[in-house]
């Protein structure tokens, strides 16, 4: 597999995230109204988005302990330690609403599930049905424990629905497992499907915390109306988008046989993302977007080619094209949305850059620390951005995301996870009812 610069120019050339994107906005000065600025720091919106990305971050760093673990490579130990501190993080988010002896108890299910998968795997990996048995029967027990735990804690919350949640987590885990086979046709596909569904997770303990402590956490109506939604799927995306990144970082620089797979779903995502452009902005824009977007993928790749081949000329051939990307992306963005600065926005670009590129090198140079340090502060930076561009396309569009209010006797999300019309889908499922901005044409980076 050798870098092709050119072939992929075909088109034109752990903080609390809210925290980071009222300051970047501070910084930066874009043009907000205030009123838009607050729906993103209201406190039950912070609730929600943090829990969403925290959870999120969590089924990646789980997916890359077990893939490590498999591997028995060196990576393994930084691997397990950034699931750890993403498990400090989530447990610090439920002694923040229910106290230390809750968080300890949570602590210690939250940690022996993760123990759990990561037997699971290794076990399927050596061919050990009895082990992959036993690690099955534990994390079903695990389930119902911490289903106990959560429903217990929260009145808003169902034994069965916190349940049906759980269990569909650890078999999506288990399905991840196909790692171990090789079998990476079904491995990425359900890596996808885990991420976003730990959103949906987060969206029902978010909407059941803010609704059992309402003087806590206020804002609950706005927190979960279409403007929010937007930034949250928009989040979901791009944050997925940087952990892609990541893993078609790891396969190309180790001529990994899953790398054709992992570059197909980095490139579905960017399909994604292409559709809720259009959605927002029409077929013409979403287009011209898909062609932006993949043009800064494609050096993205160069880059990771190059860093593995020790070319250096191809590796400032792909800088470069990241820099001239930032330039034609900014210019684009801040032509359709008139609340947007393309300086600024160039500003937020490079730090996104910045941080895919430290970890190519990190990865690279066998410091697997600095990688999921730098690995961590990018999908920390696309909540960044996601909540920058959400507030400015809904005080582009008021009547299409206005901060509206849920009715009283609104059901808890945890309930609703097959119908939810404002939670983590809502945008892409009117992508789905317009079938127009599916059939784009494909614009897949090229790989030999």
């Amino acid at each position: 597999m050798q870098a092709q610069p050119h072939s992929r120019r075909r088109g034109r050339s752990r903080e609390n995230i809210a925290g980071i994107t009222l300051a970047l906005l501070a910084v930066f000065g874009l043009a907000m109204p205030v009123a838009a600025i607050d729906r993103f720091d209201l406190p039950a919106t912070k609730l929600r988005v943090t829990l969403d990305r925290a959870l999120a971050e969590h089924a990646f760093l789980t997916l890359e302990a077990m893939r490590t673990g498999i591997e028995q490579g060196d990576a393994f130990a930084a691997a397990a330690e950034a699931l750890e501190a993403n498990t400090v993080d989530v447990v610090g988010l439920i002694e923040s609403v229910y106290g230390t002896p809750a968080a300890e108890a949570f602590g210690d299910l939250w940690r022996a599930h993760i123990g759990y998968v990561v037997d699971y795997t290794r076990a399927v990996a050596d061919g050990d049905q009895a082990a992959q048995n036993r690690a099955v029967d534990q994390l079903r027990t695990y389930t119902g424990d911490l289903a106990e735990l959560l429903a217990g804690a929260n009145p808003e919350l169902t034994l069965e629905g916190v349940r049906a949640l759980l269990e569909d987590h650890v078999t999506q885990l288990e399905q991840v497992a196909a790692f171990a086979s090789q079998d990476y046709a079904e491995a990425y596909p359900a890596v996808r499907e885990t991420y976003a569904h730990m959103f949906m997770i987060g969206d029902g303990l978010a909407a059941a915390i803010s609704r059992q402590f309402p003087e806590k956490f206020t804002g609950r109506d706005v927190a979960f109306g279409p403007a929010v939604g937007l930034g949250i799927t928009l989040d979901r995306l791009l944050g997925e988008h940087a952990l892609l990144a990541v893993l078609a970082t790891r396969a190309g620089l180790t001529r990994a046989a899953d790398t054709d797979e992992a570059v197909s779903a980095l490139d579905a995502n960017s399909g994604e993302l292409a559709e809720a452009i259009a959605f927002v902005y029409g077929q013409a824009a979403g287009d011209a977007f898909a062609d932006l977007w993949r043009t800064h993928v494609g050096y993205y790749l160069d880059y990771v080619d190059a860093r593995r081949d020790d070319d250096e000329p191809a590796m400032q051939e792909a800088a470069d094209g990241l820099q001239q990307y930032r330039s034609d992306f900014s210019a684009f963005v801040a032509d359709a949305n008139p609340n947007l600065a393309a300086s600024d926005l160039e500003d937020l670009l490079l730090m996104h850059t910045d941080h895919l590129v430290a970890q190519v090198d990190a990865f690279a140079e066998g410091d697997y620390e600095g990688a999921y340090a730098s690995t961590r502060e990018a999908y920390a930076h696309m909540g960044a951005i996601a909540s920058a561009l959400a507030v400015a396309i809904a005080a582009q569009f008021p009547d299409r995301y206005p901060d509206t209010r849920l009715p009283a006797d609104r059901p808890v999300p945890v309930a609703w996870v097959s119908g939810a019309a404002i939670g983590v889908f809502a945008l892409l499922v009117a992508l789905r009812a317009r079938p127009e901005v599916l059939h784009q044409e494909d614009r897949r980076p090229r790989r030999k």
